[in-house]
């Protein structure tokens, strides 16, 4: 897959700025739908769970917080998987691109230990400012504790000894031969553990996945017992497949997890506040004495990062409901 300068063609970026006013795009040709909110795909004996959460983006100065019941979603993970769009720099800032403050490093151990964090880098606003940024602030989020992965010389992590995560990317803004790409990610996988692709694909506001990412999936839980991708800025589905290989995870896009823009008075920021956030159980299955680990449990909700009322930061929160659908 050849690295692309930019994510869209002329026609998709218009048809993005159509969105961020009118509201992302509710079309759902691969008729994929929302599975409950708590299901379970395989009957295991529960080892570790994992908690996972869609896009880190820049907060622009104001400061983050996170609620009562996103913490305590999260309190029994043993790991939280994350896509940490954007990096820590001093360098100027043009037009899209994503860069953090410092701060967010004390954030993010807010909700959780950031021994328990891996975050991938594996995405469009990893390139903006070149790879020497780019390195320098994973090492930064690294002396701290947290897990980075997504580049092209580690395209995965392994959390435990039964548990590795592949990521790659589709996108680049700028310049991202630094980044692990899109390309084969069952290359990556491990023979044996449960492998969990978290990819960095699709459109940006769009509702749901379009046929060619529904097409994608299929293939790609031929290799991986789990597909949870990003990169869409709206939440989008999490699903059960039912595959030859047995019952399938897929979450089709996780959202955003905090954005300092979410301005839901603004016309042409207020969709960009919505999230899902996913949590699986991990374990042997029961009544199969040697088999492979599979993934169990899988529960998930929505998340809002809320503009606070009386001050000038936001809180990510679990809600009930976003406004584009109907469950």
């Amino acid at each position: 897959m050849p690295i692309s300068p930019s994510p869209y063609n002329f026609t998709d970026s218009l048809a993005l700025l159509w969105r961020n006013v009118a509201g992302p795009a509710l079309h759902n040709p691969a008729g994929v739908s929302f599975a409950p909110h708590r299901f379970t795909l395989n009957e295991v004996h529960t080892q570790t769970r994992i908690g996972f959460a869609g896009d880190i983006m820049m907060m622009f100065g104001r400061p983050l917080s996170f609620g009562t019941q996103l913490k305590s979603f999260l309190a029994d993970c043993s790991h939280v998987v994350a896509n940490l769009e954007g990096v820590i720099t001093d360098l100027p800032k043009r037009g899209p691109d994503q860069k953090h403050t410092p701060d967010i490093l004390d954030a993010l151990a807010t909700l959780a230990a950031p021994e328990k964090f891996a975050l991938s880098v594996a995405n469009n606003h990893s390139g903006d400012f070149g790879e020497a940024a780019c390195r320098e602030s994973a090492a930064r989020f690294a002396t701290r504790g947290f897990r980075i992965f997504g580049m092209a010389g580690k395209p995965f992590v392994d959390l435990d000894d039964q548990v590795r995560v592949v990521t790659g990317t589709e996108w680049s803004n700028r310049s991202g031969e630094h980044l692990a790409w899109l390309k084969n990610p069952q290359q990556f996988r491990r023979a044996d553990a449960i492998n969990l692709l978290f990819p960095h694909w699709g459109h940006e506001m769009n509702g749901y996945p379009r046929q060619a990412e529904y097409a994608k999936a299929q293939e790609f839980l031929r290799h991986f017992d789990a597909v949870i991708g990003h990169h869409s800025h709206t939440p989008q589905p999490v699903s059960r497949l039912d595959t030859d290989a047995g019952p399938r995870l897929v979450a089709w896009s996780l959202g955003d997890f905090c954005f300092g823009l979410g301005h839901k008075r603004w016309p042409a920021l207020k969709h960009y506040p919505w999230g899902v956030v996913l949590k699986i159980g991990i374990g042997p299955r029961l009544h199969d004495a040697g088999s492979r680990w599979a993934i169990g449990e899988v529960e998930w909700a929505f998340t809002d990062c809320a503009r606070q009322k009386d001050s000038n930061g936001f809180c990510t929160e679990i809600v009930e409901r976003v406004p584009y659908f109907t469950l």
